[in-house]
């Protein structure tokens, strides 16, 4: 950890944290904010204003700064199974009508697809067409600003 950021036994990691400072892959992966964010936007349940965005920012910042390099990988490794099984939730919020988890949804899997392009361009099968079809699903948003989100990615 950033020991001018975050004390090693800090129970608070935020976005700004993951911007500026320099955390350890291994440590951020088994902290339990990451996960609680990314159950948080799997979640249907109600939160306070600002927690789904919270969530989302978090996320997008920390995929953003740990691409796919081997001493990343059990950071990687949790991302993209936790951020894989959004899915259900992106697609229940289309149904529902609820356009800001919609489209931070939007953002977390187009940046995933991103940060981990060489991954999906390798020749080793690692189900690299359901992330290509989770952003393609992404583009058939009737909010054109939401859909627009996924052509940084392609």
């Amino acid at each position: 950890m950033c020991s001018r950021c975050v004390r090693p036994d800090a129970v608070f990691v935020g976005d700004w944290q993951v911007r500026y400072c320099r955390l350890d892959p291994a440590a951020l992966a088994a902290h339990p904010l990451l996960p609680l964010a990314l159950d948080t936007l799997g979640s249907a349940a109600a939160v306070p204003e600002g927690v789904t965005e919270g969530s989302v920012d978090l996320v997008v910042e920390v995929l953003r700064r740990y691409d796919s390099r081997a001493e990343h990988m059990p950071l990687v490794q949790l991302l993209v199974h936790k951020v894989m099984a959004l899915e259900a939730r992106y697609v229940a919020a289309v149904a529902a009508g609820d356009e800001d988890t919609e489209r931070g949804l939007t953002r977390v899997f187009t940046e995933m697809a991103e940060a981990y392009t060489d991954l999906l361009l390798a020749p080793v099968e690692m189900n690299q067409l359901a992330v290509v079809r989770l952003v393609l699903l992404c583009t058939s948003s009737e909010d054109t600003d939401t859909a627009g989100i996924t052509l940084r990615f392609w």
